[in-house]
């Protein structure tokens, strides 16, 4: 066997079956995957594997010993581990060094897991990172109050708390007091909290994605899109949306050189980069995170229709230092993904909007059926799922503001 790609997944979500990457890497494909992923896999995703292995857990120890037995012998001339997973990042990475496949160091993937690495990367780089610090526990330990108070001091409040290695804005909460923020830190110092938080100035505004391709070391693709309404106003009760906007548009000119910039910085591994900026109300434009990863949600399927990138296989082969060319085709159409939350009650109407542009949906609730609890997070399945597509920028914007603050569905008051 000359090529062995072995790709792991966690937490996170494959939209490609990434049978071509198989093929146009001349290479055999595994999957090595979490019980919760593996029970998701399509017939498709499934068919391009030539071994599904489904360890108990994904740790270090356990994976090693696992993949020592499995792997073949000789091992294959060029060996690979793969990734669009954050939680997979630095395992990939400790796999690697340890059967000596080739593979992007620890050292270089860290600030595209840590959300503290990342600002420390970009510290003197000239671009506006929140005021943040990382929640430590001892000191909490030590001085509970004490410590809030000297979180206060530097932070501010309002202030955004959330783990320091997650995504989906899940366990991200908004403090907005000292009351609050000594109930949370008295439970994020518990032995049942197991995250790793940071705390960060609360920046409000509009946020925007900047999606880019790198193929050694440089920017070879990228876009910009705008976000309906933040990911943690999801649970709030508000729609999440992802639409690119025109090359042209003036924030979509300041957030891609800022992007530009801030990778110039990070300098990422080869593959797909996500990053999340905010721009606020006075026009400044603040750094928020970034993930050595496509963006989420079904954007594969909206990068397609509007620039002819398939951004999930790009990753794969420019991470597995494919000789791949990323050649965009335009189309000059706008696209968006948007989803709306769940409201606990028993529906008595499903209003559907009106949208000017070429559309799909997918509705998940029905009339008289008893939704058991709000959303929490968008990892949670959604009441709806739109896909939205059109050249008419004023018809467009017109349905991005109508699904902004959608009400989907009306319950039993």
């Amino acid at each position: 066997m000359k090529k062995l790609y072995v790709v792991l997944i966690n937490d996170n979500v494959i939209r490609s079956g990434l049978a071509d990457l198989g093929r146009l890497a001349d290479a055999e494909l595994w999957l090595v995957s979490s019980p919760h992923y593996a029970r998701r896999l399509t017939d498709e995703q499934r068919a391009a594997y030539a071994r599904v292995v489904v360890p108990d857990d994904m740790e270090t120890t356990d994976l090693v010993a696992l993949l020592d037995r499995e792997l073949p012998r000789p091992r294959p001339e060029q060996l690979r581990f793969l990734t669009n997973d954050e939680s997979c990042e630095l395992l990939c990475a400790r796999l690697a060094e340890h059967f000596g496949a080739g593979g992007w160091p620890a050292a270089r993937l860290l600030p595209f897991v840590d959300k503290m690495a990342s600002k420390a990367a970009l510290a003197g780089s000239g671009l506006r990172l929140p005021r943040h610090l990382r929640f430590d526990r001892d000191e909490h330990a030590a001085d509970p109050r004490g410590y809030c108070e000297r979180i206060a001091a530097e932070i501010g409040f309002p202030m955004v708390v959330k783990p320091v290695d997650r995504y989906a804005s899940m366990d991200v909460r908004r403090l907005d007091g000292p009351a609050a923020l000594r109930a949370w830190a008295s439970w994020a110092s518990s032995p049942k909290d197991r995250n790793s938080y940071e705390v960060d100035e609360f920046v409000s505004g509009t946020l925007y994605n900047f999606d880019a391709l790198v193929q050694d070391g440089r920017v070879v693709w990228s876009n910009v899109c705008a976000n309906l309404n933040p990911c943690m106003e999801f649970a709030a009760g508000r729609s999440l949306g992802v639409w690119t906007l025109p090359a042209d548009d003036p924030a979509a000119v300041r957030v891609s050189e800022f992007g530009h910039r801030a990778l110039a910085a990070l300098r990422p591994p080869d593959g797909g980069v996500h990053m999340e900026v905010f721009g606020t109300p006075d026009g400044e434009l603040v750094f928020l995170e970034v993930a050595a990863r496509p963006p989420g949600g079904e954007m594969r399927a909206v990068y397609l229709r509007t620039h002819g990138v398939d951004i999930d296989l790009a990753h794969y082969l420019l991470r597995a230092g494919e000789p791949y060319a990323v050649r965009p085709r335009p189309t000059g159409e706008l696209g968006a993904w948007v989803i709306t939350p769940r409201r606990a009650g028993r529906v008595i109407a499903v209003d559907v909007p009106a949208l000017r542009s070429e559309h799909t949906v997918r509705v998940h609730v029905s009339v008289g059926e008893t939704v058991a609890r709000a959303s929490a997070h968008i990892v949670e399945p959604p009441s709806a799922e739109f896909m939205v597509f059109g050249a008419d920028r004023a018809a467009f914007g017109h349905d991005m503001d109508l699904l902004r603050d959608l009400t989907l569905y009306r319950v039993e008051p």
